[in-house]
């Protein structure tokens, strides 16, 4: 019996396995501007198909020309950088996995080739033809033709990761005249503003349910929950539904870093959701396919594991940007995703705006610093050459953030002024605070650092904004230290008359430890400035 040939031995299936690399490189690139909603066809992501092709052409020459080695090393390489960047793996399964693939592909992997060509040319087609998995929630709205025109409206604004007044240090000019500027902006539009107001928690996923259920809880993520989206959800929004009761329909604004459209018992009249890790305002960034195409490699790279491991041990060598592309931090574009809501804002309070909630939580002035004080986008900062939290990195990082600080209030003043314009300022109650501070500070706040915590440290992690205005609140500043749930029980309980909240009985916050076990209880100090105190 003649055995079956080789068939890749033969020249037509070894040219095959060129081809294989390009087209396992581009398809979790397609995956991901689809996902994106991204347009395949734009002159930036033509640049960067062109030379993920070119790499992909060079490794497969390894394949063609680079024998039973180079056939295992390149093709169990390509498993699992497709694995790294479609597939949420663990590196140690990444290792184990490409070892594996190496050892069979070290024996068969010549003669499959026309299997692993076929194959890649199937998954690349498919993935640019089928449609993106989007999986949104499905939300049951309420009906918009009861809504009750007697209720005056509530505009209630989270500003992500903004520091309190008294959180401001005092150490340079330009920090004196931030704490000045923010404290006239929210006087001259007549807010109560709590300068002395802070968080109990340090995390988000902590902070906002725990003050929407007017909790201290000690356990971490009690009030979170994964969404029919898949992404992380609010279960309970004690808040939204008192208000619900009391007759209002909830609009609500958010990124799809924390839903909170799908608590239970609220009258929800619609979900406004923007990714806050999307491509979708390049366009308002930059006219240049270059820079554009710069900062796609940038987002895309950030979804892989073996990427963000190599930038952590090459920035603890070199202060540097890895690969010197423009390094955005936490893998995301918030503030400018966040940037057009606040006109979507304005633009459904102009329609309608009785007897309706307008709640928002938006990623701003939360990192990475995308924005100088006039809303001008800056994508390169001194801090991205220095050591991180080092004195002059975090000198430079404040002033990024107050830069960006400026930018938000410019925001608010532009949505105060179209509440103006539309005639109903003056008759809606305004609500808008941070969920922790700036995180700004030379130590973490966890339980192995507690008791070594500097004042400065507290107003960094814990100081945050507070403002209401509404009829019969009088204006003026209160430095006296509240929680943000104290200030906002105050404002939901009261009857018309002005804001007289009542102190806390103990300053305490909730932290937990380096291992991420049990959060504990911990007072917390007068982190105010001195001529607070006096």
């Amino acid at each position: 019996m003649t055995p079956h040939p080789d068939i890749s031995g033969r020249p037509r299936w070894q040219t095959a396995g060129l081809f294989i690399p390009p087209l396992v490189l581009l398809t979790p690139f397609a995956s991901f501007l689809k996902f994106q909603e991204y347009p395949l066809l734009s002159l930036e992501v033509g640049y960067l198909a062109a030379a993920l092709a070119v790499l992909g052409l060079a490794l497969g020459a390894l394949i063609r020309w680079g024998g039973r080695a180079g056939t295992a090393l390149v093709l169990s390489a390509l498993v699992v950088v497709f694995a790294d960047f479609q597939f949420e793996i663990r590196l140690t399964y990444l290792a184990l996995g490409g070892g594996a693939f190496l050892v069979f592909a070290w024996f068969a992997g010549r003669a499959l080739l026309p299997v692993f060509a076929a194959a890649a040319a199937v998954v690349f087609l498919s993935t640019l033809i089928l449609p993106a998995q989007l999986k949104d929630a499905e939300i049951v709205l309420a009906s918009p033709e009861d809504i009750r025109n007697e209720l005056p409206p509530i505009l209630h604004v989270i500003l992500d990761e903004h520091i309190g007044i008294e959180g401001i240090e005092s150490d340079t000019e330009w920090e004196k005249q931030a704490r000045a500027d923010l404290t006239a902006f929210y006087l001259e539009y007549g807010f109560r503003l709590f300068g002395g107001a802070y968080a109990n928690y340090t995390e988000t996923f902590n902070s906002i349910p725990n003050l929407l259920n007017n909790t201290l809880s000690t356990e971490d993520f009690e009030y979170v929950t994964d969404g029919a989206d898949g992404l992380s959800a609010v279960k309970e929004n004690a808040y939204l539904s008192t208000l619900s009761d009391r007759g209002y329909k909830i609009r609500i604004y958010q990124s799809k870093y924390f839903n909170f459209c799908e608590a239970a018992r609220i009258s929800l009249l619609s979900c406004s959701s923007y990714n806050y890790t999307g491509l979708g305002n390049l366009d308002k960034l930059t006219d240049s396919p270059g820079v554009r195409a710069e900062l796609i490699l940038s987002r895309f790279l950030n979804r892989s594991r073996i990427y963000g491991l190599s930038r952590s041990i090459y920035q603890n060598l070199a202060a540097a940007g890895f690969l010197k592309l423009r390094r955005l931090e936490n893998n995301n574009f918030a503030p400018l995703a966040s940037y057009p809501f606040f006109r979507l804002i304005e633009n459904d309070m102009a329609e309608k705006a009785r007897g309706q909630v307008f709640f928002a939580h938006l990623l701003i002035p939360h990192r990475p610093f995308m924005f100088d004080s006039t809303c001008e986008v800056v994508l390169d900062h001194p801090f991205d050459n220095m050591e991180i939290r080092s004195e002059a990195w975090l000198v430079e990082y404040r002033k990024a953030y107050y830069e960006q600080v400026a930018c938000t209030t410019k925001l608010m003043r532009h949505l105060f002024d179209s509440l103006r314009r539309s005639g109903i300022f003056d008759q809606t109650t305004i609500i808008v605070h941070g969920d922790h501070g700036s995180r700004i500070g030379a130590k973490a706040p966890v339980l192995e650092n507690w008791q070594s915590l500097t004042p400065s440290d507290l107003r960094a992690h814990y100081s945050t904004l507070f403002a209401v205005r509404a009829p019969g609140i009088k204006a003026g500043y209160d430095d006296r230290l509240f929680s943000i749930g104290r200030l906002l029980d105050a404002v939901v309980n009261r009857n018309g008359t002005d804001l007289d909240p009542t102190p806390d009985e103990s300053h305490q916050v909730i932290v937990s430890g380096n291992d991420k076990g049990p959060m504990e209880k911990k007072p917390l100090g007068d982190f105010r400035l001195g001529e607070s105190k006096n």
